[in-house]
């Protein structure tokens, strides 16, 4: 059973509330913004940069163990997101060449246009 409103609405607005249902009538919410997806590697640099560090520090104990994982994994982390930045760049890199190119085939267009008007201009009239 329905919850009796507080406010009687009047058949107007009851009409008006069923030709456009409340889905239809709330604005669009932007998405919400995505991840990067970041290519899973091999735990190679994870093994490697541990090892280093062990041989650095050369730990006694588990206690002193585990800051040395997690400078290892920090270290790991700033790798991958130096990788992901020069992935991004290469790609900007060349969109951008695709840009200036594009530029350039526009400026030769406006030219010959250009020339094609004075060209048009130095014909005699009739």
């Amino acid at each position: 059973m329905k919850k009796p409103s507080s406010f009687p609405i009047s058949r107007r607005q009851l009409a008006a509330n069923r030709a456009c249902p409340p889905a239809q009538s709330r604005p669009k919410r932007s998405p919400s913004p995505k991840l990067v997806p970041v290519t899973s590697e091999p735990d190679d640099d994870l093994e490697r940069i541990t090892a280093d560090l062990v041989r650095l520090y050369q730990p006694i104990d588990r206690m002193e163990m585990f800051p040395i994982e997690s400078i290892a994994l920090t270290r790991r982390n700033r790798i991958r997101v130096a990788r992901a930045k020069s992935a991004l760049l290469a790609d900007l890199g060349e969109k951008l060449r695709m840009i200036e190119s594009f530029e350039k085939h526009l400026e030769r267009r406006e030219r010959s246009h250009i020339e094609h008007l004075r060209r048009y201009r130095s014909l005699p009239q009739p």
